[in-house]
């Protein structure tokens, strides 16, 4: 299934993800912010990657229900989102353990209002793994970048009534809203809501979460010369000191 990001159709957890809008989709855009608009495609996009990425580290396979958009400035329809998600589904074990996440960025009317915004969560009503899948995922959201927690929702948008895994649709934002709309491009609040969102498909799983590793402080040697008699390296030395550099003989 050319759709795996990492895994296989036989790894004990699958989560399906997907960005939801095209960067071809009509509207799904901010109103202009000093003469440009942000599309919904530039948040939602590479904050899937970065899903994908933080499942991958935690061991959960992984399938990215948009994968041409990686390469091609073209959507993927709704309908085939859903298809390629149900065609993971063989048997009844496989609806408890592949779930499916798409992750979005609301919009209210088009005209910045900053009475509005806030994050929330939808499944389909009735669900009740869905729902559980949403309430993980919010349990971080909510406590990761101020802002209004709307809650978790049941609704019937297709993609979470249609999809025959457990479902979660997550709106991170609004478009329309100024702070929100100026979080889309920031790359660390695309990975904060990867994260948050890895962290709840932990919880739902049962497994630990992976944090990625910190980055350590490197240090990068410049060597300018070797010498066979001392007096060489020590004629060296004294060149680059008058210079200004800090430098020193080590024997091997």
């Amino acid at each position: 299934m050319g759709f795996f990001y990492y895994g296989s159709y036989n790894s004990p957890y699958i989560a399906v993800c997907s960005s939801g809008h095209g960067i071809n989709t009509s509207g799904k855009r901010t109103p202009e912010i000093e003469g440009k608009s942000i599309k919904e495609f530039q948040f939602n996009q590479p904050t899937k990657l970065k899903l994908l990425s933080a499942l991958k580290r935690c061991g959960i396979a992984c399938c990215d229900a948009n994968y041409e958009s990686t390469t091609k400035a073209i959507d993927v329809s709704r309908n085939e989102r859903i298809k390629r998600a149900n065609s993971l589904i063989k048997n009844d074990n496989d609806k408890k353990r592949i779930i499916y996440i798409e992750i979005h960025y609301n919009a209210y009317n088009g005209k910045f209002d900053d009475k509005k915004g806030g994050l929330e969560i939808f499944c389909y009503k009735g669900s009740d793994k869905g729902k559980k899948l949403a309430n993980c995922i919010i349990h971080y959201l909510k406590n990761g970048t101020k802002q209004v927690n709307r809650g978790v929702k049941e609704w019937d948008y297709d993609v979470i009534k249609y999809t025959l895994m457990p479902a979660a649709l997550s709106e991170n934002g609004f478009m329309d809203q100024l702070f929100e709309a100026k979080l889309m491009l920031n790359e660390d609040f695309q990975t904060e809501v990867a994260e948050e969102h890895c962290k709840g498909v932990c919880d739902y799983f049962g497994l630990v979460y992976i944090p990625p590793k910190k980055e350590t402080n490197k240090l990068y040697k410049v060597q300018v010369g070797a010498f066979s008699k001392r007096e060489n390296a020590k004629n060296l030395r004294d060149l680059l000191k008058k210079d200004g550099y800090p430098v020193y003989i080590v024997e091997d």
